[in-house]
């Protein structure tokens, strides 16, 4: 199975990009080979919470998020933010990235 995004780079948001047999499987985000992450939530708005367990430590948690702003090429940029392991919505950790509670974290636009 391949799976490629409209310039032909591997790409699936949901699964692996490239799965052979029962043994590879590449996890790819438009081209760029991404880590076996989970993710556990999506909100339009706020982005989407990936979580991977990590053995005999605490559990690696990235809020990933679009920059809003348009690049000269027309694509949109992606970052990735490291939150605390107890986050469980893509809501949640970003507004704990602002020091704001959720239920106060509503902006209605965005600079």
């Amino acid at each position: 199975m391949i799976a490629v995004d409209d310039g032909g780079r591997l790409h699936r948001a949901d699964g692996p990009a490239f799965a052979w047999l029962d043994d590879i499987r590449e996890f790819n985000w438009h081209g760029v080979n991404m880590p076996d992450f989970k993710r556990v939530d999506h909100d339009e708005r706020f982005g989407s919470l990936w979580r991977r367990a990590a053995k005999g430590d605490e559990a690696i948690v990235l809020l990933e998020v679009v920059n809003s702003t348009r690049e000269p090429d027309g694509s949109f940029k992606h970052y990735w933010l490291r939150v605390p392991p107890y986050m469980r919505t893509a809501h949640q950790a970003s507004a704990w990235t602002f020091d704001i509670k959720p239920a106060k974290y509503a902006p209605l636009i965005e600079t």
